[in-house]
Protein backbone atom coordinates (compact mmCIF):
# COMPACT_ATOMS: atom_id res chain seq x y z
CA UNK A 1 0.00 0.00 0.00
CA UNK A 2 1.19 3.59 -0.62
CA UNK A 3 2.20 5.63 2.30
CA UNK A 4 0.86 9.13 2.87
CA UNK A 5 4.09 10.44 1.75
CA UNK A 6 3.77 8.48 -1.88
CA UNK A 7 0.60 10.52 -2.01
CA UNK A 8 1.35 13.81 -1.16
CA UNK A 9 2.06 16.17 -3.73
CA UNK A 10 5.44 18.57 -4.02
CA UNK A 11 3.53 21.05 -1.60
CA UNK A 12 2.55 18.34 0.87
CA UNK A 13 -1.40 19.79 0.26
CA UNK A 14 -2.69 17.82 -2.65
CA UNK A 15 -2.52 14.23 -3.31
CA UNK A 16 0.51 13.55 -6.04
CA UNK A 17 -1.85 11.61 -8.20
CA UNK A 18 -5.70 11.74 -7.59
CA UNK A 19 -5.87 8.64 -9.30
CA UNK A 20 -4.29 6.51 -6.50
CA UNK A 21 -6.51 7.95 -4.17
CA UNK A 22 -9.56 6.90 -5.91
CA UNK A 23 -11.63 3.83 -4.55
CA UNK A 24 -10.89 2.25 -8.02
CA UNK A 25 -7.26 2.34 -8.07
CA UNK A 26 -8.15 0.84 -4.20
CA UNK A 27 -10.12 -1.73 -5.85
CA UNK A 28 -7.44 -2.70 -8.22
CA UNK A 29 -4.68 -3.37 -6.37
CA UNK A 30 -6.90 -5.05 -3.71
CA UNK A 31 -8.01 -7.51 -6.79
CA UNK A 32 -4.19 -7.30 -7.64
CA UNK A 33 -3.15 -8.91 -4.21
CA UNK A 34 -5.82 -11.31 -3.93
CA UNK A 35 -5.39 -13.19 -7.33
CA UNK A 36 -1.49 -12.99 -5.97
CA UNK A 37 -2.67 -14.65 -2.89
CA UNK A 38 -4.61 -17.25 -4.56
CA UNK A 39 -1.87 -18.05 -7.32
CA UNK A 40 0.49 -18.46 -3.75
CA UNK A 41 -1.94 -20.69 -2.26
CA UNK A 42 -2.51 -23.00 -5.33
CA UNK A 43 1.62 -23.15 -5.72
CA UNK A 44 1.81 -23.93 -2.08
CA UNK A 45 -1.02 -26.88 -2.37
CA UNK A 46 0.78 -28.70 -5.42
CA UNK A 47 4.38 -28.39 -3.46
CA UNK A 48 2.52 -30.02 -0.18
CA UNK A 49 0.91 -32.63 -2.72
CA UNK A 50 3.81 -33.44 -3.86
CA UNK A 51 5.56 -33.55 -0.82
CA UNK A 52 3.00 -35.75 0.71
CA UNK A 53 3.35 -38.14 -2.20
CA UNK A 54 7.14 -37.88 -2.18
CA UNK A 55 7.08 -38.91 1.66
CA UNK A 56 4.66 -41.86 1.44
CA UNK A 57 6.88 -43.45 -1.48
CA UNK A 58 9.99 -42.83 0.76
CA UNK A 59 8.10 -44.59 3.81
CA UNK A 60 7.16 -47.75 1.00
CA UNK A 61 10.89 -47.81 0.23
CA UNK A 62 11.75 -48.37 3.95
Amino acid sequence: MASQYNLRGAKGNEPACPEETSPAHDQGNLEEMVNQLVADVATHEEALGFAAETFEEFKEEM
